[in-house]
C-alpha cells in the first residue's frame, strides 16, 4: 500500500529520492512538515518547498550571502532557516554581510572568506553566533607583529596581510610561516620599521 510521511527528517538526497518515488508507494503528505538535515542551498530549498504546503526547516544552509538573503526572506510558514548553522560561502565577505546573515538565524555563522581591517575583524571574533575559527582572513590594513598573531589566532585558515609594519626579523618570521597559515599579499605594502641593510632590503 501506500506509505504517507506527516514529518521527515532527511538529508538534500534522501528527501530528492523520496520525492522520485510513485506516489502510490510513498509520498510526503501534502502539507507534511520537512526538515532538512544536512546543508542546503538556494536551489535545494525551492526544490524541497515544491514537496509540501508544510513547514520546510533548514537545519543548516551553505550559500552566498545573497542567497541566504533569499531564503531568509522565503514565507517564514513555507521555509525557515531561524535556527540553522550557515556557512558563507563568498570570497572575501565583509563585516555588514557577516552581520546581516547573523541576524537571520540562532545558529553559528561561518564565513569562508572575509576580506576586513583589524578593527571588524576583532569585532567580527567578539560576535555572539560568528565563528571565524575556519575562515580565511585578508587583512585590508596596516598591521604590525602582534596584531598579525592575533588575527592568526583566531582561525586555523589562512590570513593574508595586505599591509605590514614589522622589524626584519618579524618579517623574516612571517614569511618563513607556511603560506596556508599566513602571508604577506603577492603586492602587499611592506614597512620596515628597524634598520635595514642591503641584504635585508634584497630579502
Amino acid at each position: 500500500g501506500q506509505v504517507v510521511l506527516n514529518s521527515s527528517s532527511m538529508t538534500v538526497t534522501e528527501l530528492a529520492a523520496v520525492e522520485a518515488l510513485s506516489d502510490s508507494e510513498m509520498k510526503f503528505a501534502d502539507d507534511g512538515a520537512i526538515s532538512v538535515s544536512d546543508a542546503a542551498n538556494l536551489t535545494n530549498a525551492n526544490t524541497i518547498n515544491n514537496y509540501t504546503t508544510g513547514q520546510v526547516t533548514l537545519t543548516s544552509v551553505s550559500d552566498t550571502v545573497a542567497n541566504i538573503t533569499f531564503i531568509d526572506g522565503l514565507t517564514t510558514t513555507q521555509v525557515t532557516m531561524a535556527g540553522a548553522t550557515v556557512s558563507i560561502t563568498d570570497t572575501g565577505a565583509s563585516k555588514a554581510q557577516v552581520d546581516t546573515v547573523n541576524g537571520f538565524t540562532t545558529g553559528t555563522v561561518t564565513p569562508t572568506s572575509i576580506s576586513e581591517d583589524k578593527a571588524d575583524i576583532a569585532t567580527l571574533q567578539g560576535t555572539a553566533g560568528i565563528s571565524l575559527a575556519t575562515t580565511n582572513i585578508t587583512v585590508t590594513d596596516q598591521v604590525d607583529k602582534s596584531e598579525a598573531d592575533t588575527i592568526n589566532g583566531y582561525t586555523t585558515g589562512q590570513v593574508v596581510l595586505n599591509s605590514a609594519s614589522m622589524t626584519v626579523s618579524e618579517l623574516a618570521t612571517v614569511e618563513a610561516l607556511n603560506d596556508t597559515e599566513m602571508k604577506f599579499a603577492d603586492d602587499g605594502a611592506i614597512s620596515v620599521s628597524d634598520a635595514a641593510n642591503l641584504t635585508n632590503a634584497n630579502t
